[in-house]
């Protein structure tokens, strides 16, 4: 029940019931206060029942938007984590065996693969990749960002406080591990030998090169934990 209709009327209704019958007890006027106790019960019990009326209404219509919304957080959760797999150059054959006919056991094993495959391998995969790897994954990467936007632009006051957290985080690691590529596009995927030279050091740039790698594996295995938490939390709702 609305927090605001409790205390500006349900709660002086019951304030005012309660006067009534005291009052009926100490003076002369019984008949009077009873029936205004009556009366003022009478309205307090139609207000809760004509306000749980509109809210199954509202629930029912909401019902198809929520299985839309369901399905959309689902499609993301699944583009932010098959866009690593790519990237780390992992074949499809590790998704095929997923059912993709029921979304509760899909969202089960996505998360599944994506705990037993990508994240354990974030941090060996990322050194394998070269420049046209990192350059797709990023372009992927935007596409990850403007999909969480368009969600939470759309369905931000009707999500789960935690899925709605769980999309904010996915966004931002996914801007933050873009942003990266696109301040060191000649850092990522490039050999040691081709680095270009600090001009600090005068000496090949190989342990920048490390810690930007490092710091974007582990930010890599974050977003995929995420994208993991989400399609979990997804497939408890649907069985609860």
């Amino acid at each position: 029940m609305n927090r605001q209709l409790i205390k500006t009327l349900i709660i002086p209704l019951i304030i005012a019931s309660a006067i009534s019958i005291i009052i009926a007890f100490i003076i002369p006027w019984q008949g009077l206060f009873v029936g205004l106790a009556t009366t003022f019960i009478g309205i307090l019990i139609t207000i809760i029942y004509v306000d749980w009326i509109l809210r199954v209404n509202e629930k029912k219509k909401w019902e198809n938007v929520h299985f839309r919304l369901d399905m959309e957080l689902t499609r993301f959760g699944i583009i932010a984590i098959n866009e690593f797999r790519t990237a780390f150059n992992i074949g499809s054959e590790i998704v095929m065996s997923i059912d993709f006919s029921n979304p509760i056991i899909m969202r089960k094993e996505m998360a599944q693969m994506a705990k037993i495959i990508l994240v354990p391998n974030a941090g060996k995969k990322v050194l394998e990749m070269n420049q046209s790897d990192w350059n797709n994954l990023s372009n992927n990467l935007i596409t990850v960002i403007n999909e969480a936007d368009r969600l939470i632009n759309l369905f931000g006051n009707r999500m789960d406080p935690e899925i709605f957290s769980l999309v904010l985080e996915i966004r931002e690691k996914a801007l933050r591990i873009q942003s990266m590529y696109s301040l060191v596009p000649n850092l990522l995927g490039v050999s040691d030998k081709d680095l270009p030279i600090s001009q600090k050091t005068h000496k090949p740039m190989i342990p920048e090169k490390g810690f930007i790698i490092n710091s974007l594996a582990d930010d890599i295995g974050e977003l995929l934990l995420f994208g993991c938490s989400l399609l979990e939390i997804l497939s408890m709702e649907k069985n609860n």
